[in-house]
């Protein structure tokens, strides 16, 4: 359990969680957890498509299921899927993710996310090539598109070198 209180001892979050993780001896895993939240708001804000919260007390529940094949395997994918509510709404959230790791030196992988509310989807691809130990060269493209799926909105390209240095 995790939670934190104001100076004066009112309790501003609370957040709880359980959770059952099977390892198979394949190497993949299944996990499933059940989130139980608190929220204080003593200001109100407001999200995306203008929305306001108001200030109040929010309680809401949520359960993940995470399928997981090996990491031990030259080609791995993952796929999260988290439902339950958030303030007074609800919220989905599907993820996908894989890697292809060529050999030692060379990987790649991708991911993909979908937002239903504002209709956006985030992709990403990453080549990793390790030069030396502990020592990347990173090559990572990443693609907004919002409601029209054949324009994209934001594209970025961009290189990180990495280099351990001993001293």
């Amino acid at each position: 359990m995790e939670y934190v209180t104001a100076l004066d001892g009112r309790l501003l979050m609370r957040s709880r969680r359980a959770s059952v993780d099977v390892e198979y001896r394949s190497g993949s895993s299944t996990e499933i957890q059940i989130l139980d939240e608190f929220e204080r708001l003593d200001h109100a804000f407001t999200v995306s498509g203008g929305a306001v919260i108001p200030v109040g007390d929010y309680a809401y529940r949520s359960a993940v299921l995470s399928l997981r094949t090996s990491l031990g395997c030259s080609l791995w994918g993952g796929v999260p899927a988290s439902h339950g509510g958030l303030y007074n709404g609800d919220r989905t959230s599907v993820s996908l993710s894989g890697q292809w790791r060529v050999d030692y030196h060379l990987t790649f992988d991708a991911s993909a996310e979908h937002n239903a509310l504002t209709d956006e989807t985030v992709t990403n691809v990453r080549l990793d090539y390790l030069h030396a130990p502990l020592s990347d060269l990173f090559l990572v493209f990443t693609e907004h598109r919002d409601r029209d799926p054949a324009t994209p909105t934001d594209r970025l390209v961009s290189l990180k070198a990495t280099k351990a240095v001993a001293f």
